[in-house]
């Protein structure tokens, strides 16, 4: 079962989902770089802002995998600090999964 994000309780209404889907292009390359930011705070911000964003645009994120994936990868590589997928529950591996899971079919 999928858990949303934050506010959200049941899949949002369709304005909502094409709105941040025509946007999301032009933040998705800034949330992917400051996931891995040296910043604690802004990290923990920006992997929940992704969250949402994700599970808004559907599957209009593919075209984006090749920022988004990176990030995670280098998130989830740290050894040395907190993993950021214990900070915002459903980021992470459980991200990497699903969307490696949504590339093979």
């Amino acid at each position: 079962m999928f858990v949303l994000p934050g506010p959200l309780t049941s899949r949002p209404r369709l304005g909502t989902r094409r709105l941040v889907q025509s946007n999301f292009s032009r933040i998705v390359g800034a949330l992917s770089e400051e996931v891995t930011s040296w910043m604690l705070e802004a990290r923990r911000r920006a992997a929940a802002l992704l969250r949402t964003q994700l599970v808004l645009v559907e599957e209009w994120s593919e075209q984006h995998l090749h920022l988004v994936m990176p990030a995670l990868v280098k998130v989830h590589s740290w050894h040395n600090e907190t993993p950021l997928s214990s900070t915002v529950p459903g980021l992470g591996m459980g991200a990497l999964r699903l969307a490696f899971e949504h590339l093979s079919r």
